[in-house]
């Protein structure tokens, strides 16, 4: 709602004032001014504006009733039956992410293949490589020596499943996006971000089906107050295991909420701090 510019009004209600004699006070060389118009117009200004400022408290105060609603329903939703939510939510995920054709040409969109990248990803990540001769490689810098050596020759047979290998596939893959958009997991959109906290690929090149399999450990959390001069703290909503499973041979792209993880329920004093702070932001 539009606030009322007192200060213009005054302004425009000085210019029309004119001296006036001093009626009231009998001191002669008073030169002090009576501004009965510019009294009465910023009485008039403040009284508006006092009921500007209590509509839009009253319109907080039932944006912050609505939202905590909203957190009731979907707490209660969450803690009464775990695995009826993490169908449901396996159904929104499954609807959102792309086809297999749309993830290759995500991939094939990206700048040349960044080696010194993957191998980054691969040295902060639990990585098992499974060779097309059966061995189990799990120490980072041996799967970094097969990947140097295979990349090195003319034929790159398992490029794509190396583009594939990195965490931002579950950003690539919309599973992210569908936990914290506004009818995903989070469902009062309450500025939820999912953070990754442990992810585990398994890059298997044997029996003549190359594949590759992220699992991730996200956290999603919602902001609940603002301290002066400090950002908003966090707190957790809910735990999520997903993976992605990726077979170009078989042209198999697959995303899955594997399990759910509710943090201890809010108080009602913390979903009330939690939906201020969302009014706050949306303000």
């Amino acid at each position: 709602m539009p606030t009322v510019n007192t200060r213009n009004n005054v302004l425009q209600s000085l210019a029309t004032i004119e001296e006036t004699p001093n009626e009231f006070d009998h001191d002669e060389g008073s030169t002090e001014l009576k501004l009965p118009a510019l009294q009465q117009k910023t009485s008039s200004s403040s009284a508006t504006s006092s009921s500007s400022s209590s509509s839009n408290d009253g319109l907080d105060q039932e944006k912050i009733l609505q939202i905590q609603t909203e957190l009731r329903d979907f707490q209660a939703a969450l803690h009464s039956s775990p695995s009826a939510f993490l169908t449901e939510m396996n159904s929104l995920v499954r609807a959102s992410f792309p086809t297999f054709y749309e993830f290759i040409a995500i991939l094939q969109q990206q700048p040349a293949f960044d080696k010194t990248g993957f191998l980054q990803e691969i040295a902060k990540t639990k990585t098992t490589l499974y060779t097309p001769r059966g061995v189990t490689i799990t120490d980072p810098k041996q799967v970094a020596r097969y990947f140097t050596v295979e990349s090195a020759g003319r034929r790159k047979p398992h490029e794509l499943i190396y583009q594939a290998a990195t965490s931002k596939i579950f950003e690539k893959t919309s599973v992210i996006e569908s936990l914290t958009c506004s009818n995903g997991l989070i469902r009062p959109g309450l500025n939820a971000k999912a953070s990754m906290k442990d992810c585990s690929f398994e890059i298997s090149l044997k029996n003549g089906k190359p594949h590759f399999v992220a699992e991730c450990f996200l956290n999603v959390t919602i902001p609940c107050s603002r301290r002066v001069g400090k950002s908003a703290s966090r707190w957790t909503v809910v735990g999520v295991i997903a993976e992605v499973f990726f077979c170009p041979c078989d042209e198999t792209l697959l995303v899955e909420l594997l399990h759910l993880s509710p943090a201890k329920e809010f108080s009602e004093r913390q979903m009330r701090a939690v939906a201020k702070e969302c009014v706050r932001r949306s303000n």
